[in-house]
């Protein structure tokens, strides 16, 4: 998959559309239906792991060689990521995969994912729900997103999508696409059985993060999710990501309106730093940064480039039986957002 840049005067860049992601080359994602026919069959797998065995790291959760290079791509359980030459062994590279700075996220948020032992929130998916889509199912990826000859890895890890940057050797944009904090209907009943406090906030879909530990309260669930639109929106040579977020918080179980309520539409704007060959000459990254760019600013681009909720990725399932159908979760009736049905 290519994104060919174009410099236009006096006209707006249309944005790349995702939906071609499938395209880049994928990889490998190691799994309990496989495992034993790559560990008896497949040397990228074997010498991926080799690589990481070195580092007393266990075997590839995921791997990807090159198409006509020697470049082999790992990730392990502990989200490193792994360069290796496939032909002679040699470990090119080794970065830990971790939060990026400047990475979208509503304030509401860190508190319920945050892993308090950490102090962070990590990758992953939690104990209620699967990753968005599949996309997961494919968690590497590699292809030149910008068109500049200089390509990405694109990650999948749970419900976060990182975009790696192997010639400046950093995450150079991140965004968790998919915020589920919250139980099933069958699930929020079991837990209502339990003896607890402010019955008054009994909500139709509890909150996964309170369910899964000993706190004595009840807490309305949280669904949020994230879609990015890249191309060039502000007329300049450089590539722009914006961003839509959507958080929406479950309905009590007073309330005759089954599922959720949205709290909040949040856009931001993000756009790489400088050129490419202007970096590689200062040191300076080539990072996606934000920009103090208002969000009736970005609402009216989207508007006048016709992106709607639905365009912008991810949007497609990946999973079998529903490849090229919306993901459900996003385009959900319960989230009662006319948004997300157009």
């Amino acid at each position: 998959m290519k994104l060919i840049l174009l410099v236009f005067f006096n006209i707006v860049f249309m944005p790349f559309a995702w939906a071609n992601i499938e395209n880049l080359q994928g990889g490998v994602a190691v799994n309990d239906e496989n495992i034993n026919t790559l560990a008896q069959t497949s040397w990228e797998y074997a010498k991926a792991s080799t690589t990481q065995q070195s580092f007393n790291d266990g075997f590839a959760e995921s791997f990807l060689k090159v198409s006509g290079s020697t470049d082999l791509y790992s990730v392990s359980s502990s989200y490193q990521l792994y360069k290796t030459n496939f032909d002679t062994r040699e470990i090119l590279g080794r970065w830990p995969l971790t939060r990026w700075p400047y990475e979208s996220i509503e304030p509401e948020i860190p508190f319920r994912l945050t892993d308090h032992q950490l102090g962070e929130m990590g990758f992953g998916v939690n104990a209620y729900h699967s990753s968005l889509g599949c996309l997961d199912d494919s968690p590497l990826r590699y292809g030149d997103i910008e068109g500049d000859g200089a390509a990405e890895l694109i990650l999948f890890l749970g419900n976060d999508l990182v975009m790696f940057s192997p010639s400046y050797k950093k995450t150079i944009f991140m965004i968790r696409y998919s915020i589920a904090d919250w139980l099933s209907t069958t699930e929020t009943a079991t837990f209502n059985q339990r003896p607890l406090k402010n019955a008054d906030a009994t909500a139709q879909y509890q909150s996964a993060m309170v369910a899964s530990s000993l706190h004595p309260y009840r807490l309305p669930g949280y669904r949020g999710y994230a879609k990015i639109f890249i191309g060039n929106f502000d007329g300049d040579v450089h590539p722009d990501i914006l961003v839509w977020r959507k958080l929406y918080e479950s309905h009590l179980i007073n309330n005759p309106v089954q599922g959720f309520t949205k709290l909040k539409d949040t856009f931001v704007h993000y756009e790489q730093n400088l050129t490419a060959q202007a970096t590689l000459k200062t040191g300076v990254t080539s990072e996606y940064l934000p920009q103090k760019t208002d969000s009736a600013t970005i609402k009216n681009w989207l508007k006048t480039s016709k992106l709607t909720w639905q365009k912008g990725f991810p949007s497609t399932s990946e999973c079998a039986g529903q490849k090229g159908q919306l993901i459900p979760e996003m385009h959900d009736v319960l989230l009662n957002d006319p948004d997300v049905l157009q």
